[in-house]
């Protein structure tokens, strides 16, 4: 398994399963979509869960974040895309080097974020910026003619990629 921080995967192992509260349960065949994959953890859990019989679409905007996904996540597919309520292009800055108390991850920051300052992050980091693509959820299903999933894992702003889905 690739990752990022050793910290962190662990943390994601211990925490994977309580996206399976609440008598949520997956079975063979599932079509599962994850958004905001981050490296996979949870895609790896259902290939787990499954027996590595089951239809998964991770979706993973940061760039850093999709490269590693894409190693762990060989048995599904992964998409360096963001879902939202339409098109859209993002630009992101990735500052390798800086660790805000998150164990030795990268830190990526959607440009124009109040979390720091942008004058704060010039003077002190160096950071690579770069345009993500967002789609609606809806255009991706229609594209690869899913009709129906069976799990929808939300891992950033739900109303956003709610309000993305056509009522069929």
């Amino acid at each position: 398994m690739q990752y990022i921080s050793k910290d962190k995967l662990d943390f994601l192992w211990k925490t994977v399963d309580n996206n399976f509260k609440f008598g949520i349960s997956i079975e063979p065949g599932d079509c599962i979509i994850d958004i905001g994959a981050n490296i996979g953890i949870f895609a790896c859990r259902c290939n787990e869960l499954t027996h590595g019989k089951l239809d998964i679409h991770c979706f993973e905007p940061i760039k850093t974040l999709y490269d590693v996904c894409k190693n762990n996540v060989d048995f599904g597919k992964v998409i360096n895309k963001g879902i939202s309520s339409k098109e859209k292009t993002v630009t992101f800055t990735d500052y390798p080097n800086y660790t805000l108390l998150d164990n030795g991850d990268s830190v990526t920051i959607m440009r124009n974020s109040t979390d720091i300052s942008e004058e704060f992050l010039e003077k002190q980091v160096k950071g690579t910026n770069y345009d993500c693509k967002y789609i609606p959820l809806s255009k991706y299903l229609d594209d690869k003619h899913i009709n129906e999933i069976d799990l929808l894992k939300v891992g950033i702003d739900e109303y956003e990629i709610l309000s993305g889905i056509k009522n069929k």
